[in-house]
């Protein structure tokens, strides 16, 4: 049987072995692999509401939802069951679409066309499901849902870069 002192140096050892690999990862510098350098101003971004915004939030929700009847919330949470049928139903016949487009594209010109449509279609899917959502909630009394800070008024809605914009609808 080891001496006490011995079994105590033993997790002090194995800790200094196991922590050598992330001295080495914390000292090396430079982007992670794939990371574009050009993009870094967008990681500086607002991340949302703070802890207490969230919390006032929640509040505000669970009193909402306080106020509406059983039949009430059941509606409610119909309506967004819908909501989201009618998105992934769009967003299948879109897939199906998409990947016509990216059979048919022999040229680089062409896959950067099937690009371009794809991210379109579903940013466009994103802004008419929260229109939709939007609509729900204040038909059911919820309170407003604000953006984060830095978004804008539209939430983030629209494209940060130009280049992203994509066609548009029924371009391709």
């Amino acid at each position: 049987m080891a001496p006490q002192s011995s079994l105590r140096a033993l997790p002090l050892a194995l800790v200094a072995l196991l922590s050598a690999p992330l001295a080495v990862i914390a000292q090396t510098s430079g982007s992670p692999p794939g990371d574009d350098p050009g993009r870094s101003e967008r990681r500086h971004l607002p991340q949302g509401p703070s802890k207490e915004a969230r919390e006032a939030n929640l509040k505000r929700e669970a009193e909402a939802m306080a106020k509406l009847s059983v039949a009430q919330r059941k509606a409610y949470f119909q309506a967004r069951q819908d909501v989201q049928r009618q998105l992934l139903n769009k967003r299948l016949v879109d897939l199906k679409r998409i990947g016509l487009c990216y059979e048919q594209a022999t040229t680089l010109t062409a896959i950067k066309a099937c690009q371009q449509l794809e991210r379109s279609s579903w940013k466009q899917d994103r802004r008419q499901t929260m229109e939709q959502v939007l609509k729900i909630r204040q038909r059911f009394g919820f309170p407003a849902l604000t953006p984060p800070p830095g978004r804008g008024s539209d939430g983030g809605w629209k494209p940060h870069h130009k280049d992203l914009e994509g066609p548009s609808p029924g371009g391709l």
